[in-house]
């Protein structure tokens, strides 16, 4: 059959052929090798960072050093995490901290030539002269600085030794500074990354001042009988950083109500004082507690037994608030409790979380006390090892077994327990391979992102589009573990390997290298692509999905509208959706 000098269209009136010379190559050409890695397009911005731990010393927000990759910088403890330094001792460091990081200069900026008039090129070599030499004695703007010595404007490319360049933003060395002193040295940091982790680092956080170990409410006198207990020159008021002689009056008369107990770097307690609004410390050892309450963390619920129960602002019950709890019967959550030198409890605190009488206390007199319970509910479902855990007998996780799951590690559960006052969810349980009931805190693993998601393969040659975006780039199928890099904006089509997809059959993400996935809404099948294709007669013709929907009836030139892959190989588009060909089954002429 002869071919047609016109573009055929499927249901378009045809148009005249632009004599074109024939694509020798597909239009776009996907890898094949899976690479492994993909390059990231941006190095990101410098993130806070978190530890690997649980809090207790240190909490959210803690000013600390933190080191990675060999640089050291400012930054606070992030997150819900914090640091537990009860097993370190601090030391002495000399620690360099970078205060800010070294910028290098814009890739954008302006630039005029070293003469009357200078040659411009049409590649990035600066190479091929494009024309006569033009006038640059006026600025004018560039939009990127390569690496082959030339700069971009919108003519093409100019070489750097003809022209005077001046960046939008100029380089900026690094600034550094010296820092000496005692502190709690904690490896296993992680850098966060949009809440992920990521690198390894370490983190210094200083040990110059003074950690609550816990509350108590007691009233003091001097250790020695005949001395005035004095304050040290560290410990002083937190709020003038002067020393008080009035503390040491109080301190003779035995008036002073001790509030929590602290240590220092070197392990030093002292008792707490709040006075006249100001707070201070005095060594533990230059004290005695003549009488008072230990204040201790509970959970449970009080059952008022009479009508307008009196609330105080302390667990001595010395200070009345005036308010009352009006109702006989009324219920509310506690989380702390007072014991006397007897441990009898003589007050209980109300949970701040209470809709009546929250951060108060209540004589114990005045109300009954329900624990809290452990609730155990058949619940199937996948959490993932945070840190190495230990394996209980109980739900109570009390009595531990020689077992222990590593980190990273799954473990498929089928009960789960819960506290039966916060609702909180304290452990998952499990049967073991001979049977018993074996049980795990759940504060030592998170949730397995990973469970309900199924991964196949794609057929070989499949490759996908990403419109020059700078996509995340993930480490797991669910796309919820963010790598730290992102797609290159310098690369739009990218071969694609597996395909990831939820319990619902919606497809999450796809994988473009070694633990390398990209959400699905960053990438695209299929893209417009304009030109015509020489086609013979009888060259099948499909849907989308590679359904044969009929044949060429007629050869010649048709118009193209988009391409994409079909079964690993490219297709062109011909009219709807319905009419996609092979790209190998003919020629391929771009407009």
């Amino acid at each position: 059959m002869k071919k047609s000098s016109k573009v055929k269209y499927f249901g378009v009136a045809a148009a005249a052929l632009l004599a074109v010379a024939p694509v020798v190559a597909p239009a776009v050409t996907a890898t094949t090798n899976e690479p492994a890695t993909v390059q990231a397009a941006t190095a990101g911005t410098t993130p806070d960072f978190i530890a690997d731990a649980t809090i207790k010393s240190f909490g959210t927000g803690t000013a600390v050093y933190a080191k990675e990759g060999g640089v050291t910088k400012e930054a606070t403890i992030a997150g819900k995490t914090a640091v537990d330094v009860t097993n370190v001792t601090p030391t002495y460091q000399t620690v360099q901290v970078t205060v800010s990081p070294a910028e290098p200069e814009s890739t954008d900026g302006n630039l005029v030539g070293k003469t009357a008039t200078t040659q411009v090129y049409s590649d990035s070599e600066g190479t091929v002269a494009d024309g006569d030499p033009v006038d640059l004695i006026a600025e004018t703007p560039y939009t990127e600085k390569t690496a082959d010595g030339t700069y971009k404007i919108d003519a093409g490319y100019v070489r750097a030794e003809d022209v005077t360049a001046t960046p939008t933003t100029a380089a900026v060395d690094a600034k550094t500074t010296t820092v000496k002193g005692y502190f709690y040295v904690t490896p296993g940091a992680y850098l966060a990354t949009d809440g992920a982790k990521g690198t390894n680092g370490t983190l210094y956080i200083p040990a110059n001042g003074y950690n609550l170990k816990y509350n108590i409410s007691a009233t003091v006198q001097a250790a020695d009988e005949d001395a005035a207990a004095t304050v040290s020159k560290t410990a002083i008021n937190t709020e003038t950083g002067k020393n008080d002689a009035n503390i040491t009056t109080a301190l003779t008369n035995g008036t002073l109500n001790v509030t929590g107990v602290y240590t220092d770097a070197a392990g030093v307690e002292y008792y707490s004082f709040d006075k006249n609004g100001a707070v201070y410390l005095v060594p533990a050892a230059e004290l005695t507690i003549s009488k008072g309450y230990t204040v201790t963390a509970t959970q449970g619920y009080i059952t008022t037994t009479k009508d307008d129960v009196r609330t105080y602002s302390d667990s001595a019950l010395n200070n009345y608030t005036g308010t009352l709890i009006r109702d006989k019967g009324t219920q509310l959550l506690v989380d702390q409790k007072a014991t006397n030198a007897n441990g009898d409890v003589v007050a209980y605190h109300v949970s701040a979380d209470a809709d009546t009488a929250a951060n108060t206390w209540v004589d114990a007199n005045n109300v009954t006390f329900a624990a809290a319970t452990l609730d155990v509910t058949a619940e199937k479902g996948s959490v993932i090892a945070n840190a190495s855990a230990t394996v209980y007998r109980d739900k109570a996780t009390t009595i531990a077994t020689k077992d222990t799951i590593a980190k990273g590690e799954t473990v498929d559960y089928t009960r789960v327990v819960t506290n039966s006052v916060t609702g909180e969810v304290v452990a998952y349980g499990y049967k073991n391979d001979n049977g018993n009931w074996r049980y795990v805190k759940a504060s030592a693993f998170d949730e397995n992102a990973d469970a309900d998601v199924t991964v196949s393969k794609l057929p070989n040659g499949t490759a996908l589009y990403s419109n020059y975006k700078a996509a995340t780039i993930y480490t797991n199928a669910a796309a919820t573990e963010d790598s730290g890099t992102k797609l290159s904006t310098d690369v739009n089509e990218w071969s694609a390997f597996e395909v990831s997809k939820d319990a619902d059959g919606n497809t999450i993400a796809y994988r473009l290298g070694k633990n390398q996935w990209v959400k699905a809404a960053d990438l695209e099948a299929e893209q417009a692509l304009d030109g015509t294709f020489d086609v013979a007669a009888g060259i099948t013709l499909s849907d989308a999905e590679g359904t044969k929907t009929g044949s060429i009836e007629n050869g010649g030139n048709y118009k193209v509208f988009a391409v994409r892959y079909i079964n690993g190989k490219q297709a062109l588009k011909l009219g709807t959706d319905n009419q996609w060909v092979i790209a190998a089954q003919g020629d391929y002429y771009p407009a």
